[in-house]
This record gives C-alpha cells, structure tokens and sequence, in this order.
C-alpha cells in the first residue's frame, strides 16, 4: 500500500485530503531539516513533492511555511485541513513509521525531534 492510500485509509479520508494531510506534514519535515537530510527524504519519498505543492497555504506569507516547522503550527494546520486529533495521530504514525522504515537513523531522530507527532 502506497502512502497515501495507508494514510486515507488510517484517517478515514480519501486520497485528495490524505495527499493535502502528507503535503503538510513533508512541508513541515522540509523546514525542519537542512538539505542534505531532505534530499534522502526525496530520494525515499519522491512524490513529496507533489504532496507539498497540494498541501493548502494557510496565508500568502513566506512566514507560514517557517512556522509550519513546529509541531503545534503542523498540527493547528491539519486540524484546518478538517482532521480532527485521532486522524492526526494517524496520520503521524504513518510517516513517523515510513520514516522509520526508509531513512537512516539519524534523519529520522533528527524529524522526530523537531516534529514529534512522527515518532513511533
């Protein structure tokens, strides 16, 4: 099962918002982590991208992506988004065990620190 299909399936969402819920979550890894660590999440995760760009803006300033690196920002972010706090920590779960999986050890200390909604 692909990503977005166990994160849906997890949050009772279809894939649409389950790909917006996954945008947030991958914009908020992003702005957490300098790029050498991103760049082994894109190798692992390559439809983050499109993910990021589905993910709604919450306003139109820069400033709104760099909050989007704190956990309670994220989550103020899907609870927007209609997912209420059983889907979030679905939806965490999900990518905090993805990550798991996928990355080395210390990107994934290094997310799950910055952003503990992903720790499994």
């Amino acid at each position: 099962m692909d990503l977005v299909a166990a994160t849906g399936a997890a949050c009772s969402i279809d894939d649409r918002a389950a790909s917006k819920a996954l945008g947030a979550i991958f914009t908020a890894i992003r702005m957490s982590v300098n790029a050498r660590y991103f760049s082994s999440v894109v190798a692992e995760f390559p439809d983050c991208s499109t993910w990021m760009r589905e993910a709604p803006a919450t306003t139109g300033q820069t400033g709104a992506l760099l909050a989007l690196a704190t956990p309670a920002t994220l989550t103020r972010g899907l609870k927007q988004m209609g997912l209420d706090d059983g889907q979030i920590a679905a939806a965490g779960r999900i990518v905090g065990e993805a990550i798991a999986d996928r990355l080395p050890a210390d990107v994934v200390s290094t997310i799950t620190k910055k952003l503990p909604l992903l720790g499994t």
